[in-house]
Order: structure tokens, then C-alpha cells, then sequence
């Protein structure tokens, strides 16, 4: 598996309120990248980008740790 091309999913999966396929991409990304929480995707790059706050909102809808 492409550990971006998950998060996007699971991000447009979340943003279309298709929660429970966004929960089984996140079971995916949590299996290829167990030790991912929320403020660690953060911190890999700009906290500014739009984008990056997307995803960060949609991992937390899915129920990812923040720490």
C-alpha cells in the first residue's frame, strides 16, 4: 500500500461521511504505519497547508490518537 494515497482516501471518504470506509482505510494506514498519530503527520511538514489541516481533521473524525 501508498501510505499518502490512504490518507487521501480515508480524508475524501470522511469528507463525504462515509465513515465506516474511511474507519477500514484507517485500520490500513494504521497496520502499514502503526506508530501514526495526528500530531505526527502534522509535525512532517507545513501546519499552515490546507491540505494537511484536511487530513489532520478527517484522521481525527476516524478516530486516530492524537499523541
Amino acid at each position: 500500500h501508498h501510505v499518502p494515497t490512504l490518507r487521501l482516501l480515508l480524508t475524501a471518504y470522511a469528507e463525504l461521511g462515509k465513515i465506516d470506509e474511511g474507519k477500514a482505510i484507517m485500520a490500513q494506514l494504521r497496520a502499514e504505519a502503526p506508530e501514526l498519530t495526528v500530531s505526527s503527520y502534522v509535525s512532517m511538514g507545513s501546519n499552515e497547508s490546507p491540505l494537511r489541516q484536511r487530513i489532520a481533521h478527517a484522521m481525527r473524525q476516524l478516530g486516530l490518537p492524537e499523541t
